[in-house]
């Protein structure tokens, strides 16, 4: 057997086809992952003795510490996150109105913020220790309480902060889901918690999985670090006078960008072939499947497009905006807040809905600074109660 004749049956075992598509994939995908190669690449080729006396002494633990971490946050998430969001969804119980947006309040608190409040108050210096010290004459060492300042305390903390990325994106999911799905379910013989595990919970899964792992990232990237800015490409131009205010040329870029972009994305979704293939996947993947459209090179050049105007909106931000290793946060949180409240698939939606957090915001930092936060996910909440999908949404024909 040649080696060609070894590679093709390697192929046909895998199921995978060589194409030049495929292939300008696997090289874009190579590329990213430099980074990645070179830092694990000096791990045995190190230049300096740093890995070195990093990998004899800390690393180990290190590593250890942040995938436990990890897997502790992800299943408590997990639980947290879509077991709410099925119940609260499927059911009409006292008060499920009201959690349907309670349940995010956790987002208008930083991770950070929540640690700070609870060490303080769980600590053996903080009042509930203090309280019980006092009511029973106890010593520090007399009982036991569990250790707030742990990795237990982190993955239990950090879990009350995240879930709701989970319970927004599978409760979305699950109101998507067709009504008749579940119902022929029961009628094949499974009980509630057959259709949810077996229908349901399936059906949800991608929405699932991209909310576990927006908490996977959130998680590794929410550390204390003192924040570095970049002055540099903002000093390169000048500064204008609007209305009494100084405005730099550099945030005003970033209107026009960001409306450039909305107009191209408009005709793309209404004005073309291609806009018209994507909406109908949208819609019904099976639909178009049975229409002869390639769905999955649909959805790889959408997650494609999507990646590559995040990446420049990304790099453009930046210079405004604290750089440390969890910049993203803030503005992930913002354009998570502008989709509910513009509205999914709708872009003007999303202009009026960021326009609408953006003066909000600014009126709040200008009054009342403290509550700045704060005003932006109440406006959230409010619009979760009356209208939970969103102001300008379209109108969706239900599935049957």
């Amino acid at each position: 057997m040649t080696f060609k004749q070894y590679l093709q049956s390697i192929y046909s075992k895998l199921n995978f086809r060589l194409s030049n598509f495929n292939l300008a994939v696997a090289l874009l995908s190579l590329f990213f992952c430099i980074p990645i190669i070179v830092i694990c690449g000096s791990l045995f080729f190190p230049a300096k003795d740093v890995w070195v006396h990093l990998l004899d002494t800390v690393l180990i633990d290190y590593i250890f510490n942040s995938f436990t971490l990890l897997i502790g946050v992800g299943c408590i998430s997990l639980i947290l996150g879509v077991i709410p969001a099925w119940l609260i969804t499927m059911y009409k119980f006292p008060m499920s109105r009201y959690l349907e947006w309670a349940l995010l309040l956790p987002m208008s608190m930083p991770a950070y913020i929540i640690a700070y409040s609870y060490t303080g108050a769980f600590d053996a210096s903080g009042p509930i220790q203090e309280a019980i010290r006092d009511l029973t004459g106890w010593g520090y060492n007399d009982y036991w309480f569990p250790e707030v300042r742990s990795l237990g305390g982190a993955v239990a903390m950090l879990s009350f902060v995240l879930y709701p990325y989970i319970y927004l994106l599978s409760r979305a999911s699950f109101i998507e889901q067709s009504v008749c799905v579940l119902e022929v379910s029961r009628t094949l013989g499974c009980n509630t918690i057959g259709s949810f595990t077996r229908v349901a919970l399936p059906l949800a899964r991608p929405a699932i999985i991209v909310g576990l792992s927006l908490v996977l990232m959130e998680t590794l990237a929410d550390y204390g670090t003192d924040p570095y800015f970049a002055y540099q490409p903002m000093a390169l131009l000048d500064a204008v006078e609007m209305g009494g205010i100084v405005r730099d040329v550099y945030g005003l870029t970033l209107i026009g960008v960001a409306a450039l972009v909305a107009v191209g994305c408009w005709w793309l979704l209404n004005k073309t072939k291609w806009g018209t293939l994507l909406k109908a996947v949208i819609f019904d993947r099976e639909v178009g499947i049975a229409m002869g459209i390639n769905v999955p090179l649909v959805y790889t050049l959408t997650f494609i497009g999507g990646a590559i105007l995040g990446g420049l909106g990304g790099a453009y931000i930046a210079p405004t905006i604290s750089v440390a290793p969890g910049l993203g946060t803030e503005v992930i949180v913002l354009s998570f807040a502008v989709v509910v409240v513009g509205g999914m698939g709708s872009i003007a939606g999303a202009a009026i809905g960021s326009l609408i957090i953006g003066i909000l915001r600014a009126i709040a930092v200008h009054e009342l600074p403290q509550v700045e936060l704060f005003v932006v996910f109440a406006v959230m909440a409010v619009v979760l109660v009356f209208r939970p999908e969103g102001l300008f949404a379209p109108a969706k024909p239900r599935k049957i």
